[in-house]
Order: structure tokens, then C-alpha cells, then sequence
């Protein structure tokens, strides 16, 4: 899979190229700035002293190449690793406080081997002593407590987290419900049990109470598509259902439980139904078998030709399974053009020679099969479009048939960010919507101070699943603020304007929250786990959950052999 950087930035973990010999290390100073060129597959070193209590700043701003910061400690550990959701484009801040006196490195280096050679400036911002360290973490302490205090009229607690609870009102999500159309539900990892139950019950309370009619998925949006139609009772609960129900890993209780209630509130009522979305070309077996169908019969001359394209977005796709190597080479990506190019044009006349339904999902398979082609299609060209686009593309377009839908979507809290301040080509899905519906979009962080998830092993012969667990957060985190401004289980809100002006700073500015991706190895240093976000200006609202537990652990997914590179 070409990967969002929502998914792919915990591989990192396990991409570290080699080290040359009498590799050159550069030292700093108070007063040190660089900007230099970075070749791929370099690692540029430098070297500081420090004692212990003082503290540093650095900041690593990336120009067309996205770099990884570590920080390694007097005894050559890894300490620190700083990659910020940003791509290409913008800083990668650094700050130390020494926890023992000694050298310290600050290693900088491409993302993995495929990054170009780019430039960056590293620039050290701040140089404290003992009493300048203190200083500085006692304003900070007063800047914490100023959050806390902002949030915490602004917050209300959660009820115990079950489909089933009964919920009279919910100020924060009531107050965030009626301005949008549209609420992202996020979630810091995608295998801990309570962040489904969040959106589960989330979900309920916006269909009783708030009227969404739309319920969409960051999942294969075919599979979803038949999952949707069991839910509106247009077919049985048949063996394909039980095993699109029970396939994956991710999210796969959670899932079972929200179509099994769509069912029974779509049984009692018919004439207003919701509606089920999958937003992710992706995992689409169903998707090829429609096209072949379709074309067998519109465009049968095509069909030697579909053979070896069919094959490849096959192999293609299984590796998006286990998070491996889904490049689709540009000759499906110029069949699937010219097929959705054609249908298109012939749509009319197709739709009377041949069943008008067989049309309608031979086109729809194409342009799904199209979407996935080229979001990972390495390519350089200027149309290709990212998977969060695309996903947001589906939402928008799943919502236009029925005038005043509003609809709730369940992704990583990576998608569901809406920061303002990203290049086209990092821009996560909640950006996308905040474009297109501006402050009818509403972005909902789901978040944890300590607990355990499950998570596939990086790197692993058999992609594993493993169950790893996190500490409570430090104070200096998101987590930590939320820790303070509430007590257990909690959601806060505010309105769309106050993401600019009128809070304070601490909530505007980068501060580190938990960020965990699909991969995670057990035992992997807890810091990190974090990335910077900037919760006011990404997010409209935030749920804390105080502990978390790991959710189902799968023992029935596929082996999935890594993809070997084509001859």
C-alpha cells in the first residue's frame, strides 16, 4: 500500500539504513543554524553537551524531503523520535531536558529509501541552564493549568460505555451535532476495545437524537456496500455476510456490533433509514469481481487485456491487508482510466443494452478500482490524488443523493484532524472537509491516558498481532491537560471560531497526544507513541477515556506472504 501517513509512520520503527563508516558529526552550539542538502539514504549526525537539568530546542524544518529526528542519550539510546504529520514540508520540533550529563546526538535522516534528496534547516531555538529549564517548565505548568481551566466548563462526563445506555443530553457533542453535517470520530489506536464503544455509543445518540441518516467507514467501501444492504434488510444474513462481518483486523467487533443495531433501528424504521459507507477503495475483491462481470459483457475485446490488470491490483491489494508493498504499476492505472473514460461515455446506451444494474456497479467498481490505482501509483503526476482525498471524495458524493444528510464518519484521528496548515499533498481527510463545508465539518479527537491495544508487529515474516500497552502520559502531553480538566471518562467541545482566537496559547500551539497507527511493536520506547498536534486548530472536540484495554485479537486472518519485486 502506498501509505497515508496516518498508517505508515509507526514502519519507521523499523527502517534504519546503515550508518557510514567515519560517518561526519557536526557539533552545536547556543547560537548554531544549518541548511543543508540531504542525500537518500544519508544520516547527517550532530553532537551536543549537556548537563544534567538543562535543556535544549531544536527545530528541523523539512524543504521537500520528509526527515526523521532522533535523539540519542550519553549511553546510545534512542530516546526521542520526532516525525510530525507533516510530509515534505515544515518543522520537526526537538526539545531535551537532560536527564543525565554527557553527549547527546541528533540524528536526522530521510523517512525510508524511497525519500529524493531535499533540503532542511536545523536551527537550536533555546539553551537553558538548570535555572533557566526551571523556569521555563513552571510557566508551562501555569500554561497547563490555564487549559485545563478553558476545557473544563466546556466538558461534560460519558456515561458508562455501552450500545445500550440510555442518554437524556450531551451539552458538548449536542452543541458540536447541531452546526455540522458532517462529525469525524476519531480514535489514538485503532485495536482499544473502549474507543469502539465511544463511537458505538456516539454514533446511537447522533442517530436518536440529532438525526444523522449516514454512517461511513475508513473500510472497503464494497464490502461495506453489502453490509449496507443487509442492514436495510434487502438481504438475508447469509454466509457472505458472516464473513465480511468477520474478516480483518481492525475494528472488527466494533463493526459487527454497529450493522447488527443498523439492522434492528432500519426494521422499525423502514421509511427512514441509515445508511452504511465504506470511504476506502481499498480490500476490493468485490470490486474486480464486478468489473470482470461488467466487462465480459460491454467491452468483451478487453478482456485479454484486463487479465494481467486484474492480476496485478489483486496482488496489489492483498498487501494492504498486512500494510506491505501495494505500488500498482501505471499500465492498470491506464486500463482502469480508459474503462471508466468509455463507461462513462457509453453509460446511455450500455444501460439499454445490458442490465441498467450490471452498469451501475461495473462503473462504480471501475472508479473504485481507479481511486486505489492511483493513490498508489508512485507517481509524480500532477492529477494523482491521495487516499485521503479520495476517502473524502466518497463521503461527499455518498451524502449528495439525499438533500440535508448528515452523517457521522469512524477513522484514525489522523484523518479526522482538520489542520489548515498542511500542503496539498499531506492534507488529511478532515482538511478535505473543512475546504469543502468549512465549519459544517466537525473533527472529534478520541484519545487515552494509559491502557493497552492490539496492533500488527512491523516487519514480521507472519504479521503478527500482538497486544502492547502504554504508560500514563507525561504532564507535558495533551492527555495530561485532559487528565487535569476532568475526572474519568469525559467529551469537551467548543465552537468552530474559538480554533483561531480567543483560548489560550497552550491549545493552539504543537503539543504531543497520543498517535498510534496500525503498527506498533511490544515494548517499543513509549515516547514515541506521541505526535504534535495542535488540539484547538485540528480538532472541534475531544473525548478522553482515562484507560483503555486491547481489543479482540483475531487468530483467524490470512498468512499474506510479503510481494516480491517484479523481475
Amino acid at each position: 500500500m502506498r501509505l497515508s501517513h496516518a498508517v505508515r509512520i509507526i514502519l519507521l520503527l523499523g527502517w534504519y539504513p546503515a550508518l557510514a563508516s567515519g560517518q561526519s558529526i557536526t557539533t552545536l552550539t547556543p547560537h548554531s543554524r544549518f541548511d543543508t542538502t540531504i542525500a537518500p539514504g544519508s544520516i547527517h549526525q550532530y553532537a551536543f553537551q549537556l548537563e544534567s537539568r538543562h535543556s535544549v530546542n531544536i527545530v528541523v524544518t523539512q524543504r521537500g524531503v520528509d526527515l526523521v529526528v532522533e535523539v540519542v542519550d550519553p549511553r546510545d539510546s534512542v530516546i526521542q523520535l520526532v516525525d510530525s504529520p507533516n510530509g515534505r514540508a515544515g518543522p520537526e520540533p526537538v526539545e531535551l531536558i537532560a536527564a543525565r550529563s554527557g553527549r547527546y546526538l541528533l540524528r536526522v535522516r530521510p523517512y525510508d529509501g524511497r525519500e529524493p534528496a531535499g533540503r532542511y534547516t536545523l536551527e537550536v531555538t533555546g539553551w537553558r541552564d538548570a535555572r533557566g529549564t526551571r523556569e521555563v517548565l513552571a510557566q508551562r505548568t501555569r500554561a497547563r493549568d490555564s487549559a485545563a481551566a478553558w476545557l473544563r466548563p466546556r466538558s461534560a462526563p460519558l456515561p458508562p460505555l455501552t450500545l445500550t445506555a440510555t442518554i437524556t443530553a450531551l451539552p458538548p457533542l449536542d452543541s458540536l451535532a447541531t452546526r455540522v453535517r458532517v462529525i469525524g470520530i476519531g480514535e489514538a489506536t485503532h485495536g482499544s476495545r473502549e474507543f469502539g464503544d465511544v463511537r458505538l455509543m456516539l454514533t446511537r445518540y447522533l442517530v436518536e437524537r440529532h438525526g444523522y441518516r449516514l454512517v461511513a467507514i475508513e473500510a472497503s467501501a464494497t464490502r461495506l456496500a453489502r453490509l449496507d444492504r443487509y442492514a436495510r434488510g434487502e438481504i438475508p444474513g447469509d454466509e457472505s455476510i458472516a464473513r465480511i462481518l468477520e474478516s480483518g483486523w481492525i475494528g472488527r467487533r466494533p463493526l459487527r456490533e454497529l450493522v447488527h443495531w443498523l439492522r434492528q433501528w432500519n426494521s422499525t424504521h423502514a421509511s427512514d433509514p441509515v445508511r452504511l459507507v465504506g470511504l476506502d477503495p481499498q480490500d476490493a475483491e468485490l470490486a474486480r469481481v464486478d468489473l470482470r462481470a461488467f466487462l465480459s459483457r460491454a467491452y468483451p475485446e478487453a478482456m485479454d487485456s484486463f487479465g494481467p490488470v486484474e492480476h496485478e491490483l489483486a496482488v496489489a491489494d492483498s498487501q494492504t491487508w498486512v500494510f506491505g508493498d501495494s505500488r500498482v504499476n501505471g499500465n492498470a492505472r491506464r486500463f482502469l482510466e480508459t474503462v471508466v473514460a468509455h463507461a462513462t461515455n457509453d453509460a446511455p446506451l450500455l444501460a439499454r443494452v445490458l442490465d441498467s444494474a450490471q452498469v451501475r456497479d461495473g462503473l462504480e467498481a471501475a472508479k473504485q478500482l481507479l481511486q486505489f490505482a492511483d493513490f498508489n501509483s508512485n507517481s509524480s503526476d500532477p492529477w494523482v490524488r491521495s487516499r485521503d482525498w479520495v476517502m473524502a471524495t466518497n463521503l461527499l458524493a455518498a451524502m449528495a443523493p439525499i438533500v440535508g444528510t448528515r452523517a457521522v464518519y469512524w477513522a484514525h484521528n489522523a484523518h479526522v484532524a482538520a489542520p489548515t496548515d498542511r500542503a496539498p499533498g499531506g492534507q488529511p481527510m478532515g482538511s478535505w472537509l473543512r475546504a469543502a463545508l468549512g465549519c459544517g465539518y466537525g473533527a472529534l479527537a478520541v484519545t487515552f491516558d494509559e491502557g493497552g491495544f492490539v496492533a500488527q508487529i512491523p516487519n514480521d515474516q507472519e504479521d503478527d498481532l500482538a497486544v502492547s500497552s502504554l504508560p500514563r502520559a507525561p504532564e507535558e502531553t495533551i492527555e495530561g491537560v485532559l487528565r487535569t480538566s476532568s475526572k474519568g471518562l469525559t467529551i469537551s467541545s467548543w465552537a468552530c471560531e474559538q480554533r483561531a482566537a480567543g483560548a489560550p496559547a497552550w491549545l493552539q500551539s504543537p503539543q504531543r497526544m497520543h498517535w498510534v497507527g496500525a503498527l506498533f511493536r511490544p515494548g517499543t520506547d513509549p515516547a514515541t507513541a506521541f505526535r504534535a498536534f495542535r488540539l484547538l486548530n485540528d480538532f472541534d472536540g475531544v473525548v478522553f477515556v482515562p484507560r483503555v484495554t486491547a481489543d479482540e485479537l483475531p487468530t483467524d486472518r490470512p498468512l499474506i506472504p510479503a510481494r516480491r519485486a517484479e523481475p
